[in-house]
């Protein structure tokens, strides 16, 4: 069993999501925010697409080391978190 989805399936499942969502909690960040220059830590092209259209208040991630990382995009506050983190909301 694979562990990751791939561009296409997470379109396929953002496409699900109501329009207007306040908190995005997700592994990857979206496309160009926080990632990396390997393929592996590349960020998400779609969740990258709804953030910029819908500007959900808070996106939470992990999976990449930015340093420092990126922590707003447009309207929407972004979270990097990596072990353990408190946040409040």
């Amino acid at each position: 069993m694979r562990e990751w989805y791939t561009q296409e399936e997470y379109a396929t499942m953002l496409s699900s999501y109501p329009w207007k969502i306040d908190v995005v909690v997700t592994h990857a960040p979206p496309e160009s925010v926080n990632d990396e220059s390997d393929s592996a830590h590349t960020g998400i092209t779609v969740l990258r697409e709804y953030v910029d259209v819908v500007g959900p208040q808070y996106l939470l991630h992990g999976h990449t080391f930015p340093d420092p990382p990126l922590e707003q995009v447009g309207r929407t506050s972004v979270i990097y978190t990596h072990g353990m983190r408190i946040v409040t909301l």
